[in-house]
C-alpha cells in the first residue's frame, strides 16, 4: 500500500479548499442540473438549472427497460442534480448520458457532417486563392529560384 507523506498545514488546506469550491461553484453554473424531475404517462419530464426541459421514455435504458409505471413515476433527483435516481429500483442514470441519448447519435453526425462541409469549403477557397496567385506572378525558370 503506498502511503501518502505529503501533509498540509491548516492555511495550505484552508488555501485549496476555497479553491475547490470556488471552481465547483464555477462549474455548476456552467453544467446542465436537474432542477425537477416527474414521470408521468410513459414520459419522464426533466427540468434543468439552465432553464432547459426536456421529456425521456426512462424505458429505453436498460436499467429501467421492464420497470413498471408506478416503479417509473418514483424517479428523484440524487445528489446535486447531476444524476436521476430511483431507489426502488436500485437505478441511477445521469443527465449528461440522458442527452447524449436524445441528442447524441443525430448531433453528432449532423455536427461531423457540418464541420467536414466548412473544411471543404475552406480547403476550396484555399485553392481558389491559390490560383489567384499563381495566375497574377510571372513565369519563374528554374535557375531563377536560387535569386529568389
Amino acid at each position: 500500500m503506498i502511503k501518502n507523506t505529503k501533509t498540509f498545514d491548516e492555511k495550505e488546506f484552508e488555501r485549496q479548499f476555497r479553491a475547490a469550491k470556488k471552481r465547483g461553484e464555477k462549474n455548476s453554473k456552467l453544467e446542465p442540473r436537474a432542477v425537477s424531475v416527474k414521470h408521468e404517462n410513459g414520459r419522464t419530464f426533466v427540468e434543468l438549472s439552465t432553464g432547459w426541459s426536456f421529456s425521456f421514455n426512462p424505458q429505453e435504458f436498460s436499467e429501467l427497460k421492464d420497470a413498471s409505471e408506478k416503479d417509473l413515476a418514483q424517479v428523484k433527483i440524487w445528489g446535486q442534480g447531476y444524476t436521476l435516481e430511483w431507489t426502488n429500483l436500485d437505478a441511477h442514470i445521469g443527465i449528461g448520458a440522458i442527452m447524449l441519448k436524445l441528442i447524441g447519435e443525430k448531433y453528432l453526425a449532423s455536427e461531423l457532417n457540418r464541420r467536414h462541409e466548412q473544411t471543404e469549403r475552406e480547403e476550396d477557397n484555399d485553392w481558389e486563392k491559390a490560383r489567384e496567385i499563381l495566375a497574377k506572378t510571372p513565369n519563374i525558370e528554374a535557375e531563377d529560384y536560387d535569386k529568389l
